[in-house]
């Protein structure tokens, strides 16, 4: 499939599922109705304070699946609100398609899919998969940041297996030495949080402070305390800047609190 065809078989369907993700990193879906580019640009509108506005302004990776029945479409890309003349000729794109958009402004606003990889199916005659070549793709070139992964430093295993993983839960995923009973460099994760811990001098800087989205904080709470840790009982504070924290410090004086925010009355 090559970008014409891409671009046809969009323009065959007006309505797409669009993945975006959340502040604390849950995927969130929507049905939208969408309009494409000859280069291949998915856009859609939306009222400014919806989820999906709010998270692509933030975390601009998104996967849309685009088809019905035995033909479909996915594409994972970059979104973005164009401005300027970008903007006017994406509107175009779209009020050609849906031409009662126009009504809904000021209230929306644009926004930009271009896809990084894609992925066509069609199993109307057995199972043909094709991946869509990245010259084909309006951004399959664009330079994207991934998550933030921080360094912390430890000085005891034991005393940060009792808590990172018997306490809060963290797996560790793996674990890298020199040598045999040398310093320990490793990467523990839950859900979407990701730390590195290392014994290594200069990796980190004791006293270190993270930020941990977090949803369902009370729960944790409840589930941390119930565990009765000799090295912490976390309690809830309410923040005037509208957010909802809970620290928690390691045995090596780092400290994460895990927050969540309150939403506006």
């Amino acid at each position: 499939m090559d970008r014409a065809e891409l671009v046809a078989f969009v323009r065959q369907h007006r309505v797409c599922v669009v993945s975006t993700v959340s502040s604390v990193g849950w995927p969130q879906s929507a049905v939208v109705g969408h309009a494409i580019s000859d280069e291949a640009e998915l856009v859609f509108d939306s009222v400014a304070t919806t989820r999906k506005v709010a998270n692509v302004r933030r975390e601009p990776r998104v996967s849309v699946v685009v088809g019905s029945d035995e033909q479909t479409l996915q594409i994972d890309g970059l979104a973005d609100e164009p401005t300027g003349v970008d903007l006017a000729r994406l509107k175009k794109t779209y009020l050609a398609t849906y031409p009662d958009g126009a009504a809904r402004e000021p209230a929306v606003t644009y926004v930009r899919v271009r896809a990084v990889w894609a992925r066509f199916s069609d199993y109307r005659n057995g199972e043909a998969i094709t991946v869509i070549a990245p010259s084909e793709l309006p951004a399959s070139e664009e330079p994207v940041f991934g998550r933030t992964i921080p360094i912390l430093r430890i000085y005891d295993y034991e005393k940060m297996r009792a808590h990172y993983v018997d306490f809060l839960g963290f797996r560790i995923d793996w674990e890298h030495r020199f040598e045999p009973g040398g310093p320990v460099y490793m990467q523990v994760s839950r859900e979407g949080c990701v730390l590195q811990l290392s014994e290594h001098f200069g990796d980190g800087t004791p006293g270190s402070k993270l930020k941990v989205p977090t949803r369902g904080l009370d729960a944790l709470q409840q589930r941390l305390l119930a565990q009765r840790y000799r090295h912490s009982r976390p309690g809830i504070l309410e923040q005037t800047w509208d957010e909802r924290e809970m620290a928690i410090a390691d045995p090596f004086g780092n400290v994460l609190t895990f927050f969540e925010t309150i939403p506006k009355k």
